[in-house]
């Protein structure tokens, strides 16, 4: 009886930590065509289907763990269009899934590849699967949780702003005139926001800042000390080539940004008094 009322007790608890969607997959009537609605075809060379879903996670702390568990498929006879694809088949469905983060709410996105190998050998098609998502510990706390830098609304979201593209890392300066053949009618409130082209991070858990950062500049006024004509900003900016420093070779290797050849960063007049670049000391040896 001890036995039976632990078992009784333990299993709401299991429940309470998985999620279970069952698929039906809609393949086309033409046995030569490996195609279903909605199917997606994402994999380079790869001409097999995946079926995809979109799945909410509220789980604090923890990470998924994606299970697919067949319930249906069908024997294929000719596979010969398959090509080299059926290399990529296995004895259980191939399985890709990520945690992503959207409008502050986190799903768990996953791909599925519709097919696998019976163990005779025998290619199958699954027409009908349970996506079983579970729950486990990090073993780390995820940093998004606690690095993550989240605002109310963008900075963007009021005032007028005027965007500009860099092209290179460095120093980039801005005349007065410039500022006003922009659009600016207050050039010496004159503020810049942006953060170059750099990638965000593939790691979901190194935790980012969403939104854009104040970028530090230095106005040169002159003799006079006001901002206008003749005078200009200075700011450091940052564009699609980035160094990293390889440890293992020694050396500094070169990455280009593989999206874009530009950085932006975005202009105003109408956020307040512009963030001055803070000062340096340099030391004896350096001097």
């Amino acid at each position: 009886m001890r036995k039976l009322l632990i078992l009784l007790l333990l299993l709401p608890f299991i429940a309470l930590f998985s999620q279970v969607e069952n698929v039906v997959i809609q393949w086309s009537t033409d046995d030569s065509q490996h195609f279903f609605p909605h199917a997606l075809y994402a994999d380079g060379e790869n001409t097999l289907p995946y079926i995809s879903r979109k799945l909410p996670w509220s789980a604090v702390d923890m990470l998924p763990r994606v299970r697919v568990q067949v319930t249906e498929s069908t024997h294929i006879e000719d596979y010969t269009s398959y090509g080299n694809n059926i290399e990529k088949i296995r004895t259980e469905p191939l399985i890709e899934y990520s945690l992503v983060n959207e409008a502050r709410r986190s799903f768990v996105v996953i791909k599925v590849l519709p097919f696998r190998k019976s163990e005779a050998g025998q290619l199958e098609r699954i027409n009908s699967f349970q996506i079983i998502l579970e729950e486990e510990p990090a073993l780390a706390k995820l940093k998004a949780n606690t690095s993550g830098e989240w605002r109310d609304q963008s900075v963007l979201a009021s005032g007028n702003w005027y965007k500009i593209a860099v092209d290179f890392n460095g120093m980039h300066k801005l005349t007065y005139e410039q500022l006003q053949e922009i659009g600016l009618s207050n050039p010496a409130s004159v503020r810049v926001y942006g953060r170059g082209t750099r990638l965000l991070p593939e790691n979901f858990s190194k935790g980012y800042t969403d939104d854009l950062n104040s970028v530090p500049i230095h106005i040169y006024k002159g003799g006079d000390g006001l901002f206008g004509p003749g005078d200009h900003i200075l700011f450091y900016a940052l564009g699609p080539v980035e160094w990293s420093f390889d440890e293992e070779s020694n050396t500094f290797v070169h990455n280009l940004h593989p999206y874009s050849r530009s950085g932006y960063y975005f202009i105003t007049d109408s956020q307040g008094s512009a963030q001055a670049p803070e000062a340096a000391t340099l030391s004896a040896e350096a001097a």
